[in-house]
């Protein structure tokens, strides 16, 4: 339709005003027809196909890829209970072993093309599920060691082999489930685990948690649950309808001036700042490391602090009940504490950094420099009190605690990079380190 307007318009053009008028308003009509079309086309196949939208529009809109998808993200669909699972028998390969890292795609910090490229090189990822949504079964033994946890415990970007679960069981002779989903808390965890302990009957239960962000995840669990809205309506809840339109996203991170000037606010700022990257030296080696908003903001946080959270009650509730369950199944239950990057080289950087360039990293305002010193000063004192909380509850409720924090801090005085550059979770000598530690520690005490 809009070659024939043109053709009348512009080899055949009318020669009264009105047959000027009609044939433009013809014309802007079409035109107008075709391209809401497109636009509405690729609204839908966006929508259908979200792996399609493109890394810097998510980093241009963090948090995008919940608005597209209502909750179905790769192997991610919506459940009422756990607000989330991952899809059974689930196959997912990628074919490169250069890793962009989830701080980069969530908006934290922004590596250069070279840093992008040859800093965090994985094995090829790759993620097979079974049919319950796991990682699952795997390895040789006449025991089964089953781990909990978060996206620390399922690694994708780890083939199952190399993952430090597995090795952990390859070191003991033990048969390794793998039960972890990334974002989970302590109370989807123990959810989780009611629901298939049966299927995977193992012989003892290691929980692991993640000073990073266990606590904040069951707040967010927690308050979700009580909203009584899925959890995709829920996480945009308060969000604007350019979020929510992967057409308009594009729109708006090629022609917006505004997101244009804010990504270059942002390089500058951090160019400046030395931080999210941090680029220096830490026990004699050269480091590039990027960090996580609420995982800088725990390490400054005391004992005391962390069970004052809203989400320490539904945390130790989850706990509780995971105990209970190994104890009604005849297994054995203890915890492992996973430090987080921010725990491990913070204490490291702070005379490298200027103050309210760390508290901006960190999200944590008022950014004065009193602050920043108190801060600072914090960090120093309790380098992130979630280990001593679940500690102090475990040593009451009489479960042991494998804490993996004391030889990553001893790996990182010695000038060791045991987590990826732009990416919250470890690297190679990291999986390495985890495995030999926890092997270590679980042999000596029977399991």
């Amino acid at each position: 339709m809009l070659l024939p307007a043109l053709y009348v318009w512009l080899l055949e053009p009318p020669v009264s005003r009105r047959g000027r008028l009609w044939a433009t308003s013809r014309v802007t009509f079409t035109f107008a027809v075709w391209f809401l079309g497109g636009a509405l086309l690729l609204e839908g196949f966006l929508r259908l196909r979200p792996d399609f939208v493109a890394g810097p529009v998510r980093v241009f809109l963090p948090a995008f890829g919940d608005y597209l998808t209502q909750g179905r993200a790769r192997a991610r669909f919506p459940d009422p209970v756990l607000g989330y699972r991952l899809d059974p028998d689930f196959q997912y390969f990628q074919p490169t072993t250069a890793c962009d890292g989830d701080l980069y795609h969530l908006g934290h910090a922004f590596p250069t093309d070279w840093e992008l490229e040859n800093l965090d090189r994985t094995p090829s990822p790759e993620l097979v599920l079974d049919a319950r949504g796991f990682r699952g079964l795997s390895g040789r033994g006449d025991r089964r060691l089953l781990f909990l946890g978060d996206s620390f415990v399922d690694n994708w970007r780890y083939p199952l082999a190399d993952n430090w679960c597995n090795r952990v069981g390859a070191a003991l002779a033990r048969q390794v489930v793998v039960m972890g989903v990334g974002g989970y808390g302590v109370p989807q965890e123990a959810i989780a685990l009611h629901q298939h302990f049966s299927a995977y009957r193992p012989h003892g239960v290691l929980h692991c948690i993640f000073t990073g962000n266990d606590i904040y995840d069951a707040q967010v669990f927690t308050a979700w649950r009580a909203s009584g809205l899925p959890l995709w309506q829920w996480e945009i809840r308060d969000s604007r309808p350019l979020e929510r339109s992967p057409t308009l996203a594009y729109a708006a991170a090629l022609f917006s001036p505004f997101w244009q000037r804010r990504h270059e606010e942002r390089a500058a700022r951090w160019k400046t700042d030395n931080l999210q990257p941090f680029r220096g030296v830490i026990g004699g080696a050269s480091m590039t490391l990027a960090f996580h908003p609420i995982y800088l903001r725990n390490v400054a946080a005391s004992s005391a602090e962390i069970m004052a959270q809203p989400g320490w009650p539904p945390t130790v509730a989850g706990l509780v009940a995971c105990r209970r369950l190994c104890e009604k199944h005849g297994a054995r239950y203890g915890l492992v504490i996973l430090p987080s990057k921010a725990d491990v080289y913070l204490p490291h950087i702070l005379d490298q950094v200027d103050g309210l360039a760390l508290l901006r990293a960190a999200e944590a305002p008022p950014y004065t420099p009193g602050h920043a010193h108190r801060f600072k000063e914090a960090v120093k004192s309790h380098r992130n009190g979630t280990a001593a909380a679940v500690a102090a509850w475990a040593k009451e409720a009489g479960v042991p605690v494998y804490d993996l924090s004391p030889a990553f801090f001893a790996a990182a005085d010695e000038g060791k990079q045991t987590y990826l550059s732009f990416d919250t979770h470890w690297n190679d000598a990291g999986h390495r380190l985890a495995a030999e530690t926890l092997a270590s520690l679980l042999a000596a005490d029977g399991w």
